[in-house]
């Protein structure tokens, strides 16, 4: 008897390795725990886009979860052009702000969605149901 969806989706979670480039602590736990939640196998929460580059030199994440403003020399955007250079990747953006030309320079590199902090579960979840195995 084949497995259903739910179990089929469910398991491929569990197969899941997640990114979250995040500078804001209690953002990137909040984060970090409901994309357990929903059964990734590993979640590597970094805080700056330097130290996300460095840990995608040793391994590819399913998804990437990228804060826009980040501390350090690059913001999330530059982050996300270098790191679609090398892809693709399933990418995320995560961010508190609402300034059009700066969505606007986001929406020109390859993602998924741009979800607004602070997010809520039904945002994430949603991400989840669009990923690509």
């Amino acid at each position: 008897m084949g497995l259903s969806f739910y179990t089929t989706r469910t398991f491929e979670f569990f197969l899941m390795r997640v990114l979250i480039i995040e500078d804001e602590a209690i953002v990137a736990m909040d984060l970090a725990y409901l994309v357990r939640s929903f059964g990734a196998k590993e979640v590597q929460v970094v805080s700056s886009a330097e130290e996300g580059l460095n840990w995608l030199k040793t391994k590819k994440p399913n998804l990437i979860f990228m804060d826009i403003k980040l501390k350090g020399r690059l913001d999330g955007i530059e982050a996300a052009k270098i790191i679609q250079a090398n892809g693709p990747y399933q990418l995320v953006y995560i961010t508190a702000y609402n300034d059009e030309l700066i969505l606007r320079q986001a929406r020109q590199v390859p993602h998924l969605g741009i979800i607004n902090k602070p997010f809520v579960t039904a945002e994430i979840s949603q991400i989840f149901t669009q990923l690509q195995p």
